[in-house]
């Protein structure tokens, strides 16, 4: 803190709070001090971060330490400023208050820094993939050193086992390049490892060949190691061979699994920040108790961290340490704690014990001695800690809710979601939802299929979409109007006439907008609307709108709207 430049960029900082500046110094600075080996640039973001929430917080409770700062600064940098100091007994006695501050502030800051990256240390969120990735690189490796490699052979069924696996790679190098991102980490190709070969059936795994490796792509393996790495050997199930009569359709028929493996368990590298923004209040909403936080409409990126980094997995040892608990899982068996299960077996006096207790051990920086991997069924939390750990974060200092949430007062004795919100708050968080949704689809195919985003963004054979939503006060099952049980909506798809019409989303309330169309018209024909001719491409609906008092609807909707889109695309690969 007392290099020139630190001190200078922190003097500028309390004339003019611009952040982003001071920060830029103060990394710089940072890592001329200290090795990127012991601190990552996110860990200095992290630290750098802190100090200034904690300078912010305490100037704003005491207005009178800015100027303390900043003659302690100017004491720091310029003689003549000492010297002013030392004729001005108060302000001299200022400026040590100021000094002891610091210090103390510091402190708070090197505290809180020690107990986020303690906890951090012994905690995991659980990820699915990662733990398929590491079992699959077991048994790669018992693969590698115990198969047959081929060498110098001539077989006649290498010509279609060649055939298949350039396909394959070709698929996986091009189009489908996530599938290699996530499945087969720094690989190169796809190899194949069979242990039989006939014209009515193959039993193989693939595997991959390492980029800074020299392998073949061709590999046998005996009946024993077969029966060891039975749970990732494929056997054919039809009447012939599919690599000896069609490699090529074959590589394709994997690669469609693969791709709708990773959509139906929602496996895709999320990094948006509005998707952040839904998946950190639905799983706050749910399990603020877990996390010591009140439900509100705004959190910053320190209460985020601290509420994830410290206090759940506190929480958790709590629970576990000192209340009669049902785990709901074998613990031999299951691979993670779900803080969810825990949270519902306590009764409120026991939830207020356990918080008393976390925060007295947050104040204390005692950590846990157990190690924790934390998971939810309903929530993905490993998304969360992606998003912690990446240093985009850093740049949004204050979290804001993407919704308007439910009032569970509105009908306390209805079970209908949907009863919880007016329908103006219905209207609103539609038109949120969609205004968001463009985006954070088209950025998702951006990153995760850049050769395919013509194909897959969202306005594809469409530049206008027209959503009509009915919603009421009240619901009943009392009625065969299916309107009066829940929410509606329906979607209209159109294409206009004149060329490089910008791509819009309108959004009508039904008894209440004029709705420029309905399923009454004649599709067939050209519709015009507000003086512009559109060709109906499809429509659909009316059907429940339930997708937007879910949890996570933007999550979910996200991966449902990729889906369709992918299985068009695949139809269009088989013609």
């Amino acid at each position: 803190m007392h290099e020139i430049k630190v001190e200078t960029a922190i003097k500028e900082y309390l004339k003019n709070p611009n952040k982003s500046i001071c920060l830029s110094v103060l990394i710089n600075e940072f890592f001329n001090l200290f090795s990127q080996e012991d601190f990552s640039k996110e860990d200095a973001n992290l630290i750098l971060n802190t100090f200034f929430e904690v300078i912010d917080s305490e100037i704003e409770k005491n207005p009178e330490l800015r100027d303390y700062l900043k003659l302690y600064l100017a004491k720091q940098i310029t003689e003549t400023t000492q010297k002013l100091c030392k004729l001005s007994q108060e302000t001299n006695q200022g400026v040590q208050e100021a000094n002891h501050e610091i210090k103390e502030l510091s402190k708070e800051m090197y505290k809180g820094f020690q107990i986020l990256e303690g906890i951090k240390e012994k905690l995991m969120f659980y990820d699915s993939q990662g733990e398929e990735i590491k079992n699959l690189q077991e048994k790669y490796a018992i693969l590698s050193d115990n198969s047959d490699p081929l060498l110098r052979l001539e077989r006649r069924e290498f010509k279609n086992v060649h055939r298949f696996l350039d396909q394959l790679n070709m698929y996986l190098d091009m189009d489908f390049s996530i599938v290699k991102d996530l499945y087969y980490d720094s690989c190169w190709k796809l190899g194949i490892a069979y242990n039989s070969y006939s014209e009515g059936q193959i039993t193989y795994l693939l595997y991959p060949i390492n980029y800074f490796k020299n392998d073949l792509q061709i590999r046998e393996i005996s009946d024993k190691l077969k029966d060891e790495l039975r749970d990732y050997v494929i056997t054919s199930t039809g009447p012939t061979n599919p690599i000896h009569f069609q490699p090529e359709n074959y590589a394709k028929e994997l690669v469609i699994k693969k791709v709708s493996e990773i959509c139906d368990k929602k496996l895709l590298p999320l990094r948006n920040i509005s998707l952040f923004r839904e998946v950190i209040f639905g799983i706050i909403d749910n399990l603020h108790e877990c996390l010591g936080l009140k439900v509100k409409n705004s959190y910053t990126s320190r209460e985020i961290r601290q509420s994830f980094y410290a206090y759940l997995p506190i929480w958790v040892d709590e629970v576990l340490n000192n209340e009669n608990i049902n785990l709901g899982y074998h613990p031999l068996f299951s691979p993670y704690i779900d803080p969810a299960f825990l949270l519902h077996q306590l009764n409120p006096k026991k939830k207020e014990e356990i918080d008393k207790r976390v925060n007295e051990r947050i104040r204390n920086c005692q950590f846990n001695n157990r190690n924790l991997t934390l998971g939810t069924r309903n929530f993905p939390l490993k998304l969360i800690s992606d998003f912690l750990e990446s240093s985009s974060l850093n740049d949004f200092n204050e979290i804001n809710r993407l919704y308007i949430p439910k009032n569970f007062d509105r009908h306390p004795s209805s079970h209908y979601s949907w009863s919880y919100n007016t329908p103006e708050e219905v209207f609103e968080n539609i038109k949120t939802f969609f205004n968001e949704f463009p985006n954070v689809y088209n950025a998702t195919i951006d990153y995760c299929f850049p050769k395919l985003k013509q194909e897959l963004k969202f306005f594809n054979d469409f530049d206008t979409l027209i959503i009509v939503i009915e919603a009421h006060d009240n619901y009943t099952d009392n009625t065969n109007e299916y309107s009066k049980r829940c929410p509606l909506i329906e979607y209209y798809y159109l294409r206009a006439e004149e060329p490089n019409t910008k791509e819009k989303i309108k959004i009508f309330m039904k008894d209440r907008d004029h709705i420029p169309i309905n399923r009454e018209m004649n599709f067939k024909s050209k519709i015009c609307i507000d003086g512009k001719l559109y060709t109906t491409v499809k429509f659909e609906g009316p059907g429940k709108l339930g997708f937007i008092f879910e949890h996570l609807p933007m999550f979910d909707y996200l991966y449902k709207t990729l889906s369709k889109r992918m299985k068009n695309l695949f139809i269009k690969m088989g013609n």
